[in-house]
């Protein structure tokens, strides 16, 4: 059996296509990405685009191994057939974990470039009302900002 994955990132036709679009252009053609210890989400859908390319493109066969790191499952197991009937099939329930997994994935890439240059760029400030006077408060730790950010784009997407 084949799963339909039509409406996948595959296809380009992704839950959030536009924000994969938007951070694979800041993924280099080769190598890691810029400083991949700060930019670990980003570094991390690098990883998993490229997976995710070795997935529908040849079965797995370069990149087992790293896929289940990334996606936290193995493909394999969710695949019909074996190396001994010709090869595995991708099934449905492989391609619907597999794409809720790269959702995650692109969400979290996403909020975190996003809050980084929000917060680079000094648009964000924190603080409060009080008497109708704004007073600033910058306590809040930028890796809390981008889990806030991330949190919301997570909330905001459901």
């Amino acid at each position: 059996m084949k799963g339909d994955y039509s409406e996948t990132y595959w296809c380009k036709k992704g839950k959030h296509e536009d924000l994969r679009t938007a951070i694979q252009e800041l993924i280099p053609t080769e190598g890691k990405v810029k400083s991949p210890t700060k930019n670990r989400a980003l570094e991390r859908f690098r990883i998993a685009a490229n997976c995710y390319y070795d997935l529908y493109n040849n079965g797995l066969c370069n990149r087992a191994r790293s896929f289940a790191r990334v996606f936290g499952f193995g493909a394999f197991t969710l695949m019909a057939g074996s190396r001994k009937t010709g090869g595995y099939t991708i099934t449905q329930p492989l391609i619907d974990r597999t794409e809720t997994k790269m959702d995650e994935i692109i969400l979290a890439a996403y909020a975190e470039q996003s809050c980084e240059k929000l917060i680079s760029h000094n648009e964000v400030q924190f603080g409060h009302w009080n008497g109708g006077k704004f007073t600033p408060c910058n306590k809040i730790h930028p890796g809390q900002l981008v889990q806030n950010c991330a949190k919301r784009l997570l909330h905001s997407a459901s």
